[in-house]
């Protein structure tokens, strides 16, 4: 038991806590678009909904890049990926469906387990995928949702859900935001 626990103390908190928030905010996004459209606010849904589009697409974009320029290439991570098959499947297919930011499992050390503790031959090319898509989902995605709901709580009167979703959205968000910044400086 002690050494589990000594196993699990060596998970980096930081890493995990974006991987454990990322499908909120992924789900917080779409509950913006519902609720924009619900509430008749049609200029804000169309605006939160290519946010959400853009997000799916970056999602995509970086499995298919993580799959294309690192799981194909590198002979390290192929040599783990073929140790630990199921987890490797696992880590994209979530990562392709709610957050690109899930790829991060590959070096989190969740619980300790090693299944979590990827290596890679060129861990530069994985550090610049991670930076490059990090810093296009804070611009297409996160930037978006901070306007439409300031916007949308300086504009729209006050009672419905909409503006609740609308705060809840934003203090996601901008936490997603401040946490990306501060793994961003890390990686560099």
């Amino acid at each position: 038991m002690i050494s589990k626990l000594k196993d699990w103390r060596k998970a980096l908190f930081l890493p995990n806590l974006m991987i454990l928030c990322s499908p909120v905010e992924f789900v917080s996004q779409f509950s913006l678009t519902a609720f924009c459209l619900l509430y008749s606010s049609n200029k804000y849904a169309y605006v939160a909904a290519i946010s959400c589009v853009a997000y799916i697409i970056l999602n995509l974009a970086a499995v298919i890049s993580f799959e294309c320029r690192i799981a194909r290439k590198d002979i390290e991570y192929m040599q783990w990926r073929t140790k630990y098959r199921i987890t490797s499947r696992v880590i994209l297919i979530l990562a392709g469906l709610f957050s690109f930011k899930i790829i991060r499992l590959h070096y989190s050390l969740l619980f300790g387990y090693d299944c979590f503790k990827a290596s890679f031959q060129f861990p530069g090319t994985f550090q610049r995928q991670i930076i490059i898509f990090t810093y296009l989902h804070i611009l297409f995605c996160s930037v978006v949702v901070c306007g439409i709901d300031i916007m949308g709580l300086l504009f729209l009167p006050w009672g419905t859900q909409l503006q609740v979703t609308m705060v809840e959205t934003a203090a996601i968000t901008l936490v997603l935001v401040i946490l990306d910044f501060v793994e961003l400086c890390k990686l560099n």
